[in-house]
């Protein structure tokens, strides 16, 4: 998903955006991707064109289908205020849980079960999926399945959970859970683990194809 900020050379309002938009860059890294466009620009001339007239500086936060088609989607509009934890806390609400949550033992044996694979488990105490980890879902779309566990002292046991958050990963029915040993849960040393174990885009492409020659 993408936030972007339009913004006018000279107009005061999109300077002191633009004074914050650093800091709204490093505090969403990864979970979200930041730009911002100069409607001065050619390049921000056609984009405006083709979105329509909007009122200057908009921060816009756009979906990977519809970066395509940005006339079609217009985008979704930010309409707060132009302030870095106000941009910040809007836009990681809008990132999509796409990750299982296993509410029940039952859940979590039939996650375990299912062909699908590689798959990642998140046990953790939070209350709610984190952005971070709503993030990484969406980045390893097609590529992992993911999941999370809370409060289930049973299958803690059976994968020896110590602490909160840990998260593992397993490439497929014969090998075991691979545990994630990083000292920091952030995003750049976890995208690195799951990355190092995930199929590439090219080869989930590719068992598509096969998946559907056999039908």
């Amino acid at each position: 998903m993408w936030l972007i900020a339009f913004v006018k050379t000279g107009q005061r309002e999109s300077e002191e955006l633009q004074d914050v938009w650093e800091s709204v860059a490093v505090k969403v890294f990864g979970m979200l991707k930041v730009g911002s466009i100069d409607v001065d620009s050619s390049f921000g001339k056609q984009i405006v064109k083709d979105m329509g007239q909007q009122k200057l500086p908009i921060v816009l936060l756009f979906p990977p289908a519809q970066l395509s088609d940005p006339k079609q989607y217009g985008g979704m509009p930010y309409t707060g205020a132009m302030k870095a934890e106000s941009i910040v806390s809007w836009g990681l609400r809008q990132i999509p849980n796409l990750a299982t949550l296993l509410s029940t033992t039952k859940k979590t044996k039939e996650f375990l079960e299912s062909p699908h694979y590689p798959k990642v488990l998140l046990f953790t105490n939070k209350p709610a999926t984190s952005a971070l980890y709503k993030g990484l879902a969406l980045e390893f779309l097609g590529r992992l399945h993911f999941a999370e566990i809370r409060n289930q002292p049973e299958t803690e046991k059976q994968f020896e959970v110590a602490s909160f958050p840990t998260l593992f990963i397993l490439k497929d029915k014969e090998n075991k859970a691979i545990k994630y040993e990083g000292s920091a849960f952030k995003w750049n040393p976890i995208f690195t683990f799951l990355n190092g174990h995930a199929p590439s885009k090219e080869e989930v492409i590719q068992k598509h194809k096969q998946q559907k020659k056999k039908k």
